[in-house]
């Protein structure tokens, strides 16, 4: 009865440490991740401050209005309705998988 108390203690502790280590994982993922995308800004925003210096007055004029519309039209649009996403993320996951990342999310 001892063992089998033990071996079932272990196997729990094996699986708790699996999904911790996993856990950690998709944290240090998503560290990088938002990195990456901080960097890709920071390059973005270089690079359309060098074409803005090197343009005269007016073609200047022109591609600050262009960029203002384009922020524009990106702010305006309609929200994705939550059944879309809901959907999108069924297509996106087997069942064995929606189990694994649906624990991961509960123990965060």
């Amino acid at each position: 009865m001892f063992s089998f108390s033990f071996e079932l203690n272990c196997k729990i502790l094996n699986e708790c440490t699996v999904l911790f280590q996993t856990t950690a994982d998709i944290a240090e993922a998503d560290r990088r991740r938002r990195q990456e995308f901080k960097e890709y800004e920071m390059q973005k925003e270089f690079e359309k401050q060098e074409k803005l210096k090197n343009l005269d007055d007016e073609h200047k004029q022109q591609m600050l209005k262009d960029i203002e519309d384009k922020e524009t039209k990106h702010k305006e649009h309609e929200p994705v309705s939550a059944v879309y996403v809901v959907l999108n993320i069924r297509k996106k996951f087997t069942p064995s998988t929606t189990n694994v990342v649906f624990a991961v999310y509960i123990i965060q």
